[in-house]
């Protein structure tokens, strides 16, 4: 054991060195915690040291730029600092780490039960949207519609006989979304994508960071909200509309949805529910990462809330229509009123 914690905190030193950082006054371990590994107090601030997933340094390069770009045009993301050599990254034990200077670290996930702060990711996924706009030096490999048809053509082979009601949903799906998603279409740039509660770090309603964005995802806006409302909108079984409002209300009026994303929002949930349902089988039956008893549950919920938005159930999904097609008015009228 304190051979173990003797490494660490060597590790720990020698990456404060290649990092250049002053006088080290206290490292501290951070168990759970969505910013990093470890935080390194200093007589000049504190810093999060992060363990960087196994990338080429290219990829590695690229996402940093890609940060220092969000940075810069205003959004709250964590900015690595360069070591001695240039690099945003340093390779030290078995594995690549980078330093992020920090204001506070004690920060709490999202809680969506809590409208304010749903109304900041409203705010905050629009403003991404909108900073990314002109970085173009991303790449479209995640999350695009035919990758999302690949991955269930691969997971589809190896689905057990009593997923079978399941497959054929989520066939019909997949026929029914690859002709009526006019992607090409929409408005596109880098995207989140993934919506879990860790991304958003919040400061009581105030939203202090948004986590692990990666240049090389991008596609269609529309397709974060959808994400975001089927992640944080769908309480025991419901949608919830006052959730959906918030969030989409703020969405809106930072980043003005188009009168073609307001016409797909219903498609691009349904894309949503699809995707989440074949990456949580990729899990269990392709990668095996996951047992099927821990991961049976969010797949039924992922499943229900497909089944919801196929009009196969009750579930709220009417409600949001409503305020979809009550934001599609409103924005037909405004571009009648203004052609501009």
């Amino acid at each position: 054991m304190e051979c173990g914690e003797t490494r660490a905190k060597v590790s720990n030193a020698a990456i404060a060195k290649a990092f250049g950082l002053p006088r080290v006054l206290r490292v501290r371990r951070l168990n759970n915690c969505p910013l990093g590994n470890v935080l390194i107090e200093t007589a000049r601030g504190r810093f999060v040291i992060r363990r960087l997933p196994h990338r080429s340094e290219l990829e590695l390069k690229r996402t940093a730029q890609f940060l220092l770009y969000m940075r810069e045009h205003g959004f709250p993301v964590l900015v690595p600092l360069t070591d001695r050599s240039g690099r945003y990254w340093c390779s030290s034990g078995e594995g690549l780490w980078s330093v992020h200077p920090v204001r506070e670290w004690r920060l709490q996930p999202l809680d969506p039960a809590n409208r304010m702060q749903l109304a900041a990711v409203g705010e905050a996924v629009a403003r991404y949207h909108l900073a990314g706009k002109g970085y173009r030096k991303g790449a479209e490999i995640k999350g695009a519609p035919e990758r999302v048809w690949q991955l269930w053509s691969a997971v589809r082979r190896v689905l057990p006989v009593y997923l079978t009601r399941m497959v054929r949903v989520i066939d019909e799906e997949v026929e029914y979304l690859a002709g009526a998603l006019e992607v090409s279409r929409l408005p596109r740039g880098p995207i989140l994508l993934d919506m879990d509660l860790q991304r958003f770090c919040f400061q009581g309603d105030r939203l202090r960071l948004v986590l692990n964005c990666d240049p090389d995802c991008r596609g269609p806006y529309i397709f974060d909200l959808a994400n975001a409302v089927n992640q944080f909108c769908f309480v025991r079984g419901h949608y919830d509309p006052s959730r959906f409002e918030a969030l989409v209300r703020a969405y809106d009026t930072t980043r003005l949805l188009a009168l073609l994303e307001w016409d797909t929002f219903p498609n691009a949930l349904r894309f949503s529910a699809v995707r989440s349902l074949c990456v949580g089988l990729q899990k269990v039956f392709l990668d095996q990462t996951e047992g099927w008893p821990e991961a049976e549950p969010k797949v039924q919920q992922w499943f229900e809330r497909l089944r919801i938005l196929r009009r196969e159930t009750e579930g709220g999904f009417g409600a949001l229509l409503s305020v979809m097609a009550t934001g599609y008015e409103y924005r037909r009228c405004q571009r009648w009123r203004d052609p501009q």
